[in-house]
C-alpha cells in the first residue's frame, strides 16, 4: 500500500512570498491556521509531469479527457477531495481522473493572469 504524504505550504499575503512546510513546522503549524495573514495550500500527494509537486492553488495546464486541446486549471480542494476548474466549465469541477498529462505552471498568488475567467 502506498502511503500519501501530508504537506502543506502557505502563502504569506504581507511578503506574497511562499513558506514551506519545514518552516511552518518549526515555527508551529497551528499559527499558520485561521491566521489572516497567510493561506495555508495542501499538497495533493501528486507531481506533475516534470516532477512537480502539485499544491491546492496551483494553476495546471492539461489535457481534459474526450475534449480536444490544452486547457488551464486551477487546482481546487472541494468536497474532501482535490478537483479542477477552469472557465470552459464555470459551475463544475472535475475530478483528477478526467485529467491527463498535468503540468504545473504558475499558482493563483503570484501568476493571477493566467487564471482569466477561472472559477474560483
Amino acid at each position: 500500500m502506498k502511503q500519501r504524504i501530508i504537506k502543506f505550504k502557505a502563502w504569506d499575503r504581507n511578503s506574497a512570498k511562499f513558506i514551506g512546510w519545514f518552516r511552518m513546522l518549526k515555527d508551529g503549524f497551528g499559527s499558520y491556521l485561521n491566521n489572516v495573514h497567510y493561506k495555508v495550500l495542501q499538497f495533493t500527494g501528486l507531481k506533475d509531469k516534470n516532477g512537480k509537486e502539485i499544491y491546492e492553488g496551483d494553476i495546471i495546464k492539461t489535457l481534459f479527457m474526450g475534449q480536444k486541446g490544452i486547457i488551464i486549471g486551477e487546482v481546487i480542494w472541494a468536497d474532501s477531495g482535490f478537483f479542477v476548474g477552469y472557465k470552459e466549465y464555470k459551475d463544475d469541477l472535475f475530478p483528477w481522473s478526467f485529467y491527463k498529462v498535468v503540468e504545473v505552471i504558475g499558482n493563483k498568488f503570484e501568476n493571477p493572469e493566467l487564471l482569466k475567467g477561472v472559477k474560483e
